[in-house]
C-alpha cells in the first residue's frame, strides 16, 4: 500500500538534513524513490494521467479547444466541432420549440423509448434525389391534416405576377399585369363561377394569406417542392366569366398578395391606418430579414391568418391531429409570429389557459378573474386581467377590463381589488384558563387538588392578581341535583379545590369559572 504524501515528504526531509556520516545509504535513498513511485502509481494520485485511461472527478475546462486523434477532428473553444461520428438522443438548436401543429420552432431531433427517431425542421432542401417509403402529406387549410377555422380561406386556381415600376413598389396602386418593372406582388385567382355554383370573395385587404401545401400526388417526382408563404393581402377584385381570364370561360375572384417587404394599403383613393395608427404594412413573413416565402402556385390552399387592418380578423381556432391530438386558440395576430398569440391550448399532455380572457361566472352572473398570483409588486411589472399582487402589506387582484398596465396597485382604483388588506394594530393578548392536577381517584381512595392558572398571551401567568372570590367551581356529574348543592358551595371558593371520594361518584367533570373583574386591590 502507498504511503502517504506527509510521510514521504518527511522521510524525503529526513535525507535532505541528515547530518551523519554514512547515513544516507544506496538503501534508504532508494527506499524513499520506491514510496514516492508507488504513491504516483497509486489511486490515491490526485492529477490526471496522460499515459494510462484515468477519470476526473470534476469540471475541466479547456481554454484553447480540445483535438482528438491525429488533430483532424475536435472541438474549438467557441464551441465549433469537427467531429466524424455523432451518436446522440437528442438534439435541437437555440430555441427551439417542438411543434405542435401550426406552432414551433427550430432544429430538432429526438429518439422515443422504442428507438424511433423523429426530425423536425423549418424548411427542409434536397439537392439530390429523395427516398421516401412513406409519404404522409399534412396540408394546413380549412380541409387536410391541420384544420384552420378562420374568416377565410380558398385554393388557387391561378397566378398572375403584378409588376410595379421602378420607385413604386410599394404602393400597390401602381401595380399591373404588363410586365414593366419588376414583381411586386401576385393576384391569385380564386374560382367564383363554373357556371353552375356561385361564390363569395371572402377576402378583405389587410388580411394575411397563409398556405402549407404539398401539390404532388404519389409516385416517384423530378424538381418538387413544397409551397410555404404568409403574405398580406393588398387589395380584392373580381373577374366576370365574360372577361375569360384564363380561357375557360369561367369566372374568377382574386386576391393581390404582396412579394414586397414594406407596402401600404388604400380602399378606393383612401390612405387604410395600421391598428397602431402608422401607414406603413409588413408585406411578408420575414420581412426585413429575408424572404424564405416560395411563389403561389396553382392548387395552393390558403387561409386567412390574421389582419393588419381589421382586429375581428385577427382570430384562428386550429383544431390538430398531429403528434397529440390538440385544439389551439389565437386572437391578435397582426404579424407573422404565431406563437406569440396563442391564448388557449387543450391536449392530452398540457392545458394552457391565459389569464387575459378567462373567467368565473357566479351563480348571479357576476364575473371574477382566475386569480395568479405573481409575488411581490416591482417598478416596470406588467399586469392584465387576474394577476395578483402584494404591495403595500396589500394583496390586490388586477380587475382591469382590457389591456395591461405598468401602474402600482391600487393607484387607479377601478382596476385593482383588495383581496386582503392591511394589517391592523396588534390587538389585546388572549387568555385562557388552565387546571393543572390529576385527573383520576384510583378505586375510590385518596384525594386530588385542582388548581386554576389564568394565563394571559403566551405564558404570562396573572392567577396572583386576582382575588380568592373571583374563582367559582362547577361539577357536572350524573346527579344534576348534587351537582347544584356543590356548585354552591364551592362558588367564590378560590383559585384551589381539593376533590375526594365522595365528591365523585362514578365520573364527574371539573371546570372552574373566573370573574375577571375581582382584581386585587394591593
Amino acid at each position: 500500500m502507498a504511503q502517504s504524501t506527509s510521510y514521504i515528504r518527511q522521510f524525503f526531509e529526513g535525507i535532505r538534513d541528515e547530518r551523519g556520516t554514512y547515513r544516507n545509504t544506496a538503501t534508504r535513498i532508494g527506499t524513499a524513490f520506491l514510496m514516492l513511485l508507488d504513491y504516483l502509481a497509486s489511486i490515491d494520485y490526485p492529477y490526471l494521467r496522460k499515459d494510462i485511461d484515468d477519470t476526473a472527478e470534476g469540471v475541466i475546462t479547456f481554454l484553447r479547444g480540445l483535438l482528438l486523434g491525429d488533430g483532424s477532428h475536435g472541438l474549438t473553444a467557441d464551441g465549433d466541432g469537427i467531429l466524424r461520428h455523432l451518436v446522440v438522443s437528442a438534439l435541437q438548436t437555440p430555441g427551439f420549440m417542438e411543434a405542435v401543429g401550426l406552432v414551433g420552432r427550430g432544429l430538432g431531433a429526438k429518439v422515443d423509448v422504442g428507438g424511433k427517431a423523429t426530425l423536425q425542421t423549418d424548411d427542409l432542401v434536397v439537392l439530390g434525389r429523395m427516398l421516401v417509403n412513406t409519404l404522409e402529406i399534412r396540408e394546413v387549410s380549412y380541409i387536410g391534416g391541420v384544420y384552420l377555422l378562420t374568416p377565410a380561406g380558398s385554393r388557387v386556381a391561378g397566378v398572375l405576377p403584378l409588376y410595379a415600376p421602378s420607385g413604386s413598389e410599394g404602393d400597390p396602386r401602381w401595380w399591373t399585369l404588363d410586365a414593366v418593372g419588376s414583381v411586386s406582388g401576385y393576384r391569385l385567382l380564386l374560382l367564383s363561377d363554373d357556371g353552375t355554383t356561385a361564390t363569395m370573395n371572402y377576402w378583405r385587404t389587410g388580411d394575411q394569406a397563409y398556405c402549407r401545401t404539398f401539390n404532388i400526388d404519389s409516385g416517384v417526382h423530378h424538381g418538387v417542392s413544397n409551397s410555404a408563404w404568409w403574405r398580406l393581402v393588398t387589395g380584392t377584385g373580381s373577374y366576370s366569366a365574360e372577361s375569360d381570364i384564363l380561357g375557360d370561360g369561367k369566372g374568377y375572384h382574386y386576391i393581390d398578395v404582396s412579394d414586397t417587404a414594406v407596402v401600404t394599403l388604400w380602399d378606393g383613393d383612401v390612405q387604410l391606418e395600421n391598428l397602431q395608427g402608422g401607414y406603413s404594412f409588413i408585406g411578408y413573413e420575414g420581412a426585413g430579414i429575408v424572404n424564405s416565402n416560395t411563389v403561389p402556385k396553382v392548387d395552393d390552399r390558403s387561409v386567412c391568418l390574421g389582419s393588419q387592418v381589421v382586429s375581428g380578423r385577427q382570430g384562428a381556432l386550429q383544431l390538430s391531429a398531429e403528434g397529440s391530438a390538440s385544439v389551439s386558440i389565437f386572437d391578435g395576430i397582426c404579424d407573422y409570429d404565431l406563437a406569440s398569440h396563442l391564448l388557449h391550448h387543450f391536449s392530452k399532455d398540457k392545458v394552457s389557459l391565459s389569464s387575459r380572457r378567462f373567467e368565473w361566472s357566479t351563480a348571479s352572473g357576476a364575473s371574477v378573474p382566475p386569480t395568479v398570483f405573481r409575488g411581490a409588486w416591482y417598478d416596470g411589472a406588467v399586469s392584465s386581467w387576474g394577476d395578483e399582487w402584494t404591495y403595500g402589506d396589500v394583496r390586490w387582484t388586477c380587475i382591469l377590463s382590457s389591456g395591461t398596465t405598468t401602474e402600482a396597485p391600487g393607484t387607479t382604483p377601478a382596476n385593482w381589488q383588495v383581496v386582503h388588506g392591511e394589517k391592523g394594530d396588534a390587538g389585546e393578548p388572549s387568555l385562557r384558563v388552565e387546571i393543572w392536577g390529576s385527573d383520576k381517584i384510583h378505586n375510590g381512595e385518596g384525594s386530588v387538588t385542582l388548581t386554576a392558572h389564568v394565563i394571559r398571551g403566551e405564558s404570562d401567568d396573572i392567577t396572583s392578581t386576582l382575588r380568592p372570590a373571583a374563582f367559582s367551581w362547577i361539577r357536572e356529574s350524573l346527579d344534576s341535583h348534587s351537582d347544584a348543592t356543590w356548585n354552591s358551595l364551592h362558588y367564590q371558593y378560590g383559585s384551589s379545590v381539593t376533590v375526594t371520594k365522595d365528591d365523585v361518584l362514578r365520573h364527574a367533570v371539573f371546570a372552574c369559572e373566573v370573574n375577571l373583574s375581582l382584581v386585587n386591590e394591593e
